[in-house]
């Protein structure tokens, strides 16, 4: 069998932490190898160039074998996508494609180029219909379901049904501190779900509600949704493993980064 050495890359900027991980199909067949993906503080990135150069040694290229096929970007940051762009192309020496909702039949044009990645991701994967709970900054949560008519050649398989975004659970505690004179800021690290719903002192409180809160709106906008599409649920996002447990629902911690991989595979290498 002849070698089938490309590599792409995919990056997820979001408005907290950017990821990005490195698709190496290798000499097999069948699904690609995700090597070392990671989730960086945006906090923390600091220079990008630096931030990318690493890949090159943590997967050992060589210069026969050190070629970048791809990079792939869902981007909800639009301030960032010229800086990326330009460092992409001095590192990589490739144009870095980015994602929007043209790929999805009838998505809005705001929708989230990440959302646009995890319904991608999660149709590929657990095939239709399928709704992403993405516990990010935000929480969304995104269906997409059979298509109805004829779409684009380059759209995926499947119709956008709608979505929901909420607060996210750290931003609705920065909220709670920051619009209030006595309430103290908590962060929800660390945060189990073995908290007592009721809790006896106002740090207690918080927590309480921080999880108990997110996991009681979730569990029924779950079942509403139900009622109407009955999907396949999967979650995904920094918080997302602590939920889909407590909800019985599959997570995907890489779900947006193997959306990316699967939108230049089946639609823009194709």
């Amino acid at each position: 069998m002849e070698c089938d050495d490309r590599k792409v890359v995919c990056i997820d900027i979001g408005n907290s932490t950017t990821s990005i991980g490195l698709f190496e199909m290798g000499n097999r067949e069948g699904l690609p190898l995700l090597a070392n993906p990671q989730r960086i503080s945006n906090k923390e990135l600091g220079d990008i160039k630096s931030w990318l150069l690493p890949i090159n040694r943590d997967f050992r290229f060589t210069p026969t074998n050190d070629k970048v096929s791809a990079v792939i970007i869902a981007s909800v940051v639009p301030e960032k996508n010229e800086v990326f762009r330009r460092v992409i192309q001095g590192v990589y020496k490739v144009a870095p494609k980015f994602v929007d909702p043209s790929l999805i039949k009838g998505a809005y044009p705001e929708l989230g180029a990440d959302r646009v990645a995890n319904l991608i991701g999660g149709y590929e994967k657990f095939g239709l219909s399928v709704c992403v709970i993405d516990f990010g900054s935000a929480t969304t949560i995104d269906v997409l379901k059979q298509a109805q008519g004829t779409r684009h050649k380059a759209q995926v398989d499947g119709e956008y049904g709608g979505g929901v975004i909420l607060p996210g659970v750290e931003m609705g505690l920065k909220v709670l501190h920051q619009d209030t004179s006595l309430l103290p800021e908590v962060s929800f690290v660390g945060t189990i779900r073995e908290l007592p719903l009721l809790g006896k002192s106002t740090i207690e409180c918080i927590k309480s509600s921080s999880y108990w809160g997110e996991l009681c709106r979730i569990q029924g906008l779950i079942e509403k949704i139900k009622q109407g599409l009955n999907p396949k649920f999967v979650c995904t996002g920094g918080a997302g493993e602590l939920f889909a447990k407590a909800l019985g629902l599959k997570y995907e911690p890489w779900l947006t980064l193997w959306g990316l991989y699967f939108i230049w595979e089946n639609r823009i290498r194709a």
